[in-house]
């Protein structure tokens, strides 16, 4: 009788860590795929830009009337250019400038111009955890005696409790199409001509459509207007394109 209760417990007791292991092991891959779900929405909700920008305004400058106008005057008439100047009119009333319809009224020309590439195919390698056995926390022996008259002998088992963690990493690559967005702005003064601010955008990423990153680019353009400032400009962005 205790023979057959001592297999009993014993299997019992294999079970239970053969459940426990293989719970172990979903645990940590859904973990792994958790953190690169977070990491891959994390890269999709913020855009980077390169911005540098210098300034020679003054305190004498503050509320002036400004006119927007494209480097090319072909543009004029282009409605994508006509929807960019519009947010360009809300960030400098935002800055407390007057934006004006006739360059006669104008004590400062606003100028600007953007453009995109056609896009650079990019492979990026990335590492993938492997998850296995790191080593052991602890163990324990079950077995059995039987006799045979005054004779006997003990079988034993002894059960390892195991660790999880990465053992290793293997290497992935994916392929994308990167593009080259840029962003410029010259403000001049109306009557002689005189740069009072200039700034430079530039940023490259995974949409190839300027009317989407647009906005991001015009508020990391005049965060620091109208004084000069450098750097990455990091905002959040809901990574539609």
């Amino acid at each position: 009788m205790l023979k057959n209760a001592a297999l009993i417990s014993m299997a019992a007791m294999h079970d239970a860590m053969s459940h426990s292991v293989g719970l172990t092991k979903k645990i940590f891959a859904t973990l792994a795929v958790l953190v690169l779900l977070s990491s891959l929405a994390g890269c999709a909700s913020r855009i980077q830009s390169n911005v540098s920008a210098f300034s020679a305004m003054g305190p004498e400058d503050a509320g002036k009337a400004i006119f927007i106008a494209p480097y090319d005057q072909e543009n004029i008439n282009s409605l994508e250019w006509q929807s960019y100047a519009q947010i360009m009119v809300g960030k400098l009333q935002e800055k407390g400038f007057n934006v004006v319809d006739d360059p006669k009224e104008a004590d400062l020309v606003a100028f600007f111009g953007y453009a995109i590439d056609n896009g650079e195919q990019v492979t990026t390698a990335y590492s993938i955890p492997q998850w296995g056995i790191t080593g052991y926390s602890g163990a324990y022996t079950t077995g059995t005696y039987n006799s045979y008259g005054s004779y006997g002998n003990y079988s034993s088992t002894t059960t390892l409790t195991p660790q999880y963690g990465v053992t290793g990493y293997t290497t992935g690559t994916t392929v994308s199409t990167v593009y080259t967005r840029s962003l410029s702005i010259d403000i001049i003064d109306a009557k002689n001509n005189d740069k009072k601010w200039e700034m430079q955008l530039a940023s490259s990423g995974s949409c190839g459509r300027f009317t989407v990153v647009a906005p991001a680019f015009f508020e990391a353009a005049f965060q620091s207007f109208p004084t000069g400032s450098g750097g990455i400009v990091t905002l959040d962005w809901d990574g539609t394109c």
